[in-house]
């Protein structure tokens, strides 16, 4: 009668309840606790859902790996959606199979109906990463070899695979090429969102320096790697950057690192 007593109150107040531990249980996903707002957010999570599918991203089925890439992708969105109001381009500088684009474009067209991904770019090698350096290492291994998380070519998807996910965004501009080399062919714009995606010191601080000259007052720059420890050189890459340029930035629980232009 007390467990009873007691899992009824608990239910009430707290959502939980008592119960003996099961090792053989499956956990549950997160999202369908809803003990905080976003978890709520059914718009969010059903584009997600059918970016997975779409996109063919894998989804990993450890508990803790995807709610930290889920609540990273909402991250995003959140600042992305600060940002529709300006003018300007909206890039993303390494997009693996699109997930994040996808996303993002969903939610633009939620406010926008008549939205099919103008003035919206996607900027890859689509040959997957460049070369680490020994700003990218974790470490030397008892082989005396520096350690990367994974090394050159990673995360390649051909161009034709993400334009086909992003079907319904005829007008997303596509842009392939090595960053930081591509860039100086990039045609004159001011962009108002730039998602930095690219995982290694010299790209992302090449992008850093590319794009923030290039943000409209108020607009926003999110470096998805920066507070990762499988890629110190992201943290170096922004800490740098800033510390030259004397800007301040976010460091958020999610791993990213934010940059907000003062108008």
């Amino acid at each position: 009668m007390l467990k009873k007593l007691i899992n009824k109150i608990l239910s009430k107040t707290t959502g939980y309840r008592l119960r003996k531990a099961n090792k053989k249980e499956p956990k549950r996903e997160f999202y369908n606790s809803q003990n905080l707002l976003y978890e709520k957010d059914s718009f969010f999570h059903d584009v997600y859902e059918k970016g997975i599918e779409a996109t063919q991203t894998p989804y990993d089925t450890k508990e803790v790996y995807f709610t930290r890439r889920r609540v990273r992708f909402y991250n995003t969105i959140q600042f992305f959606m600060n940002t529709v109001d300006l003018e300007g381009y909206v890039i993303e500088c390494g997009c693996y199979r699109g997930l994040s684009s996808f996303v993002m474009c969903h939610h633009y067209k939620k406010m926008f109906p008549n939205f099919v991904g103008t003035d919206f770019v996607i900027l890859d090698s689509f040959e997957g990463l460049s070369k680490p350096n020994s700003k990218d290492s974790m470490g030397v291994g008892e082989d005396g070899n520096e350690k990367f998380f994974v090394g050159e070519g990673f995360f390649a998807t051909p161009m034709e695979q993400v334009q086909s996910a992003l079907g319904e965004f005829p007008q997303v501009g596509f842009v392939k090429g090595w960053v930081p080399e591509i860039l100086h062919k990039m045609p004159p714009r001011k962009y108002k969102f730039v998602h930095i995606d690219l995982d290694l010191y010299e790209p992302i601080l090449g992008a850093l320096e590319y794009f923030f000259p290039k943000l409209v007052p108020n607009g926003i720059i999110v470096i998805d790697d920066y507070g990762s420890l499988y890629w110190p050189g992201a943290k170096m890459a922004v800490e740098e950057f800033c510390v030259k340029n004397n800007l301040r930035f976010l460091s958020i629980t999610s791993g990213q690192g934010v940059i907000i232009k003062r108008a």
